[in-house]
C-alpha cells in the first residue's frame, strides 16, 4: 500500500493549482482559507474523497479548522488492521457477534 508523502502531495497541488499557496508543516498541509475550496476539489480529484473528521479551534487571533481526508481507493490507503472477518472495509453486522 502507498505511503503518504506530504511534500510530494503539496508539489502536486502546487502544479495542479498555480498560484495556490499550500504549505507543509509537520504531518499536515496548511491551506489559506480563501483557497480551501480549490484545494479540496483538487484533493478529491486526486482520490482523497472521504472526510473522516472535521474539527475547529477558536484562538484569540485566528480560527483553525482541521480536515482529515482519506481515500476510498485501495492504492492510496495506508496500512490497515486485519479484520476478524477478513473484510478490507471492516466488519459487517454479521461479523459483530
Amino acid at each position: 500500500m502507498a505511503s503518504l508523502d506530504l511534500e510530494a502531495l503539496r508539489a502536486r497541488l502546487s502544479e495542479a493549482l498555480p498560484g495556490v499557496a499550500v504549505g507543509h508543516d509537520g504531518g499536515w498541509l496548511v491551506v489559506p482559507p480563501d483557497q480551501l475550496l480549490a484545494v479540496a476539489a483538487c484533493l478529491c480529484d486526486m482520490g482523497y474523497d472521504y472526510l473522516t473528521h472535521l474539527s475547529a479551534a477558536d484562538y484569540a487571533d485566528r480560527m483553525e479548522v482541521v480536515y482529515n481526508l482519506h481515500s476510498s481507493r485501495p492504492d492510496l490507503r495506508g496500512p490497515g488492521i486485519p479484520s476478524r472477518c477478513g473484510s478490507p472495509t471492516g466488519p459487517t453486522l454479521a461479523c459483530r457477534r
